[in-house]
């Protein structure tokens, strides 16, 4: 009898096997369409077996080529990324499907092509023990250049006729002087950008501008511009009777032998203009420039008839004397605002239910003083927010933000959303269908349009397959308006979820064998009685 179970306990063991946890991992989900040149954000989400817990997650960050690269965390979670070696930690357990955070990598300009961005030796901790190793995790990004220059640009068929000034990438006003009457223009983008209007061209007038555009594949353009001036005679003067930028004095005053003149302005766009001393050259260059704060350098370019040409360099410093004080950022309920530059007007529109506004607005300098007025009691209609921005000498900038408040309360809902899943709610559509993935209830959030009104939601519990959730608003004179949700389980999902390799069949094996063992010992008993 001992040898018997014996046996059946060996058996037992054997038949025991470890519980087999699905296969854990952690998503990479970079957003699409990136531009080089800017930020390219990409969340990290650790997905994991349920019957794992972790408060801390080390790995390295592998990154080719990137410029910068830095790590935001998720909510409740603290973060850190030093020499490519990130630590994330919990103040408590946490498992199942977790946003990390997100890291922010910002790729030269000049960069094209498919780039990997990727997690290596990753190890999940819990009270500084492993519970989880990954060798890796990986997502593979495609990055649009923002480049848009030529690589070269020459022309020829046209009796050796020439650019001027010499082609330089970042100079994009060219002349050309011939006799011909065509010309062809060869153009060769940088980097995968794409050129149009290039090519042969007949010449038709006197002076013609043929345009180059340069597009990058962020959609980026440049234009380059080749005036062509046919001519019979050949006057060499390519000198100036004057040059002048509106609002400024020249120095030195203007003379044929100085190529080179200074001004300055306060204003952020000024406009050149020069008159050639003979009738038969022509000028480029001139008109409306913008200005960045400091030195703005810009040619004017004077072609006499015969081709030869003289460059007149205008350097203009912006001074910065009478900036007024401005906005750094401005932040509305948790939602940051886009300040356009130069502008102090904005709009923003808020549900009945709102009565104030939480505002945060940060100047430019740490030195200013803010002053927020008209953000409480808010009234149906518009409202007038004013944030104004005060320097050291008293001098102020008014913001202006038109606040919107919805005054519809008809019976319904002014939002409803489902944890987990994009319903597109509009407050007219009354039914919604939506496919789950085997939970037994849903995190529904429903808003009424009024405070006043009741919201109550029922058949949101055990669902499956063809469930039905109903969300009743009802008014003060029990007057209702009934929303339905209309549920269906997505099977994939829901077999993923219930797949055998998860099962623990150790509690079944084990009830059957000692049910046998019963039987055994049962039939042992009833022999030694009998033959007793």
């Amino acid at each position: 009898m001992n040898k018997l179970y014996k046996y059946m306990l060996l058996i037992l063991f054997l038949l025991i096997p470890g519980k087999v946890f699905a296969e854990s991992n952690i998503i990479i989900n970079c957003n699409s369409n990136y531009v080089a040149g800017t930020i390219l954000e990409c969340s990290l989400i650790a997905n994991v077996d349920e019957g794992i817990t972790y408060d801390r997650v080390e790995s390295s960050v592998s990154v080719a080529n990137n410029e910068t690269i830095a790590f935001t965390n998720a909510q409740n979670l603290t973060g850190t990324l030093q020499n490519n070696k990130l630590s994330i930690k919990s103040d408590k357990e946490v498992g199942s499907v977790t946003t990390l955070g997100t890291l922010k990598i910002k790729f030269p300009i000049s960069t094209s092509g498919e780039k990997e961005i990727k997690l290596q030796n990753i190890k999940f901790y819990k009270d500084n023990s492993e519970v989880l190793s990954l060798n890796s995790a990986d997502s593979i990004v495609k990055v649009a250049s923002s480049v848009n220059t030529l690589e070269s640009l020459s022309v020829d068929e046209c009796n050796d006729c020439k650019l001027s000034p010499s082609f330089d990438k970042d100079t994009t006003i060219y002349v050309v002087i011939t006799n011909s009457n065509k010309i062809k223009i060869n153009a060769t983008a940088s980097g995968n950008a794409n050129v149009t209007g290039a090519g042969e061209k007949a010449l038709t007038k006197d002076n013609e501008t043929f345009n180059i555009v340069v597009t990058a594949e962020s959609g980026d353009m440049k234009t380059y511009k080749i005036t062509v001036i046919k001519q019979e005679t050949k006057s060499n003067d390519n000198s100036l009777k004057s040059l002048k930028v509106d609002g400024s004095t020249l120095s030195p005053t203007l003379a044929n032998n100085t190529t080179t003149y200074r001004a300055q302005s306060t204003k952020d766009k000024v406009v050149i203009s020069a008159e050639c001393n003979d009738n038969l050259a022509t000028v480029v260059g001139t008109g409306e420039k913008s200005l960045k704060l400091g030195e703005n350098k810009f040619d004017v370019i004077v072609t006499a008839q015969d081709g030869t040409t003289k460059n007149y360099s205008v350097i203009i410093d912006r001074i910065n004397n009478e900036e007024k004080p401005k906005l750094k950022s401005l932040i509305i309920n948790g939602e940051e605002m886009n300040l356009a530059e130069g502008s102090l007007n904005y709009t923003y529109r808020v549900s009945s239910l709102v009565k104030s506004l939480d505002i945060e607005a940060l100047g430019t300098s740490e030195d200013y003083t803010i002053e927020i007025d008209g953000n409480d009691e808010l009234v149906d209609g518009e409202n007038i927010v004013t944030v104004t921005v005060i320097d050291t000498n008293n001098v102020k900038t008014i913001y202006t933000i038109t606040v919107i408040k919805d005054t519809d309360t008809s019976l319904g809902l002014s939002d409803l959303t489902v944890e987990g899943y994009n319903i597109n709610f509009d407050r007219e559509v009354l039914e919604y269908n939506i496919t789950i993935n085997g939970e037994e209830s849903l995190n529904i959030n429903a808003v009424p349009t009024s405070e006043d009104y009741s919201v109550e939601i029922t058949g949101n519990s055990n669902l499956k397959d063809g469930s039905t959730i109903r969300i009743v608003v009802t008014d003060a004179s029990f007057n209702t308006k009934v929303y339905t949700i209309n549920v269906a389980v997505n099977n994939t999902q829901l077999n993923s979820n219930t797949d055998t390799s998860d099962i623990n069949y150790i509690p079944i094996i084990m009830t059957g064998l000692l049910v046998l063992l019963f039987i055994i010992d049962l039939i042992l008993l009833i022999q030694r009685i009998k033959k007793k």
